[in-house]
């Protein structure tokens, strides 16, 4: 999924993270573009895993 961060810039390390559980899922975020986030969920699983609805918090740090 796409986000639009008004603070996100090319080479800015992210943070993410998720308040629920994410059931062996992997969670990435990276600034696909200046303003842009793309975050992704990977299942490594061989199940299908359900997500209880949740808040995503990102947190930037710039990139020196």
């Amino acid at each position: 999924a796409s986000i639009f961060s008004a603070i996100g810039t090319l080479r800015d390390w992210i943070l993410s993270s998720f308040s629920e559980d994410l059931a062996g899922c992997l969670l990435t975020a990276y600034v696909h573009a200046a303003g842009n986030v793309t975050v992704s969920l990977f299942n490594p699983t061989v199940s299908s895993v359900n997500l209880a609805s949740g808040t995503l918090r990102l947190r930037f740090t710039r990139s020196v």
